[in-house]
């Protein structure tokens, strides 16, 4: 395991759309002691950059890094990363992590495997 591991890493994995990489950063994760929980959080995170970003560019925002109150960094990576997602796949992929969210805090599955499968299907 690395010794500089950074939670955020999976952020980037996820939004480029690296699923090897977001699996075994979510497996380093894991060891590590990071919840399932927190991850799930870090991923929520991204999806909604990513989704606030879009809709900014597209309403012709003129300064999305204001408007979104994100960091410049932020809003770059996240201007470059929206080219690896169409409008549907974001959609679903948010709807899925609400699911998610219910049906673990229901009881009706277990957080971690839940949040695995759905990060090597988005």
């Amino acid at each position: 395991l690395e010794d500089n591991f950074n939670i955020f890493q999976i952020c980037d994995a996820f939004a480029s759309k690296n699923k090897t990489k977001v699996w075994i950063l979510f497996q380093q994760a894991l060891l590590r002691g990071v919840s399932a929980e927190e991850i799930f959080w870090k991923i929520w995170w991204q999806l909604k950059n990513l989704l606030t970003v879009k809709k900014l560019s597209e309403s012709g925002a003129k300064n999305i890094q204001k408007e979104s109150g994100l960091h410049p960094f932020v809003v770059k990576k996240t201007l470059s990363a929206l080219r690896n997602f169409t409008d549907d796949e974001l959609r679903e992929t948010s709807a899925n992590l609400v699911k998610l969210y219910h049906n673990a805090r229901n009881g009706n599955t277990d957080f971690s495997i839940g949040l695995e499968k759905l990060l090597i299907n988005y």
